[in-house]
């Protein structure tokens, strides 16, 4: 009996492993039919046809390695130039951008490991399963972390005088946040606008740290 379980367990495993496998194929044809199409659409013509509104020519194909949910892909995508009025211009493609090596769901893991107070090594190790072979520096972790800076920025200075507010709660809360090194706790100041269908939505989240000053400054701007 013991026999014919570990050899059920064995025969999981491999299903398993030719699963993921399967998946990580299907991913990428997936992704090098749309690049193949959007260029398609580019050139206003398929590959080897000769047509009057062509505008440019295929010139070969490139191999990039893109890490996905799935994991490390190698793509082989096409390279192109486009014919425009002031020149010859290569062309670049939008669902694949240059120099793009992680898709927006392996950046947002990266964000999300790094604000629940993971460094470099251990956001490094927690996504291991993810990354398997792909490279990680601590100069990419950087330039991930930054992109927040200037969402962080549009957002806690948008406009309100489009919203029709009712009353303002205001609450606070200590969130555990990485600074200098360290993971701390750090008191939030949380307004909560109140409006007439009930919808409720945050405004502003400032922290207060010890003055009330800084506090009265964040409560003040929603």
């Amino acid at each position: 009996m013991a026999k014919r379980i570990r050899k059920s367990r064995g025969v999981d495993e491999h299903a398993s492993a030719a699963l993921g496998e399967l998946i990580h194929a299907q991913v990428r044809v997936a992704i090098e039919t749309a690049v193949h199409e959007e260029l398609a659409l580019a050139l206003r013509a398929g590959r080897y046809e000769r047509q009057a509104a062509r505008r440019g020519y295929r010139n070969g194909v490139k191999t990039r390695t893109l890490t996905g949910p799935a994991g490390p892909m190698a793509l082989t995508l096409p390279r192109a130039t486009l014919a425009r009025a002031d020149g010859e211009q290569e062309w670049a493609s939008t669902p694949v951008p240059r120099y793009q090596r992680r898709m927006r769901e392996v950046n947002e893991a990266v964000v999300g490991t790094y604000l629940a107070g993971g460094n470099q090594r251990r956001i490094r190790g927690a996504l291991q399963p993810l990354l398997k072979a792909a490279p990680l520096s601590k100069s990419a972790v950087s330039r991930i972390i930054a992109t927040l800076k200037d969402g962080w920025a549009a957002w806690s200075t948008r406009g309100l005088a489009d919203v029709d507010l009712v009353y303002l709660y205001l609450d606070a809360v200590c969130l555990r946040v990485r600074q200098a090194g360290k993971v701390t706790s750090v008191p939030v100041s949380r307004p909560w606008p109140s409006r007439p269908m009930a919808a409720r939505n945050c405004s502003r989240w400032s922290c207060v740290g010890a003055n009330r000053a800084t506090r009265g400054r964040g409560s003040s701007t929603t």
